[in-house]
């Protein structure tokens, strides 16, 4: 049986004697489905294919900072994985 969060949120981190649980009021499928697709629409930008009308072409800051945290991400992880 899963706990929901004490502080009214919709999700927290806890601690439990020595562990550290998540606890959450929402299923967190629906966010890793959208993790996904971003990761996926991350692909086409590296590729320089960008969207077409509708859908992410309507909402154009969303997307490009999306694109920017991700190209933030992956240079620290370059840069890490270098040392």
């Amino acid at each position: 049986m899963a706990i929901a969060p004490a502080n009214g949120t919709l999700s927290e981190w806890v601690s439990v004697g020595t562990a550290i649980e998540w606890r959450s009021r929402v299923c967190p499928l629906p966010i890793a489905a959208e993790a996904s697709e971003t990761l996926r629409l991350w692909e086409f930008w590296q590729a320089k294919v960008l969207p077409l009308s509708g859908g992410l072409y309507d909402q154009p800051n969303l997307y490009l900072r999306a694109m920017a945290l991700l190209e933030e991400r992956f240079a620290v992880a370059r840069q890490e994985a270098k040392t």
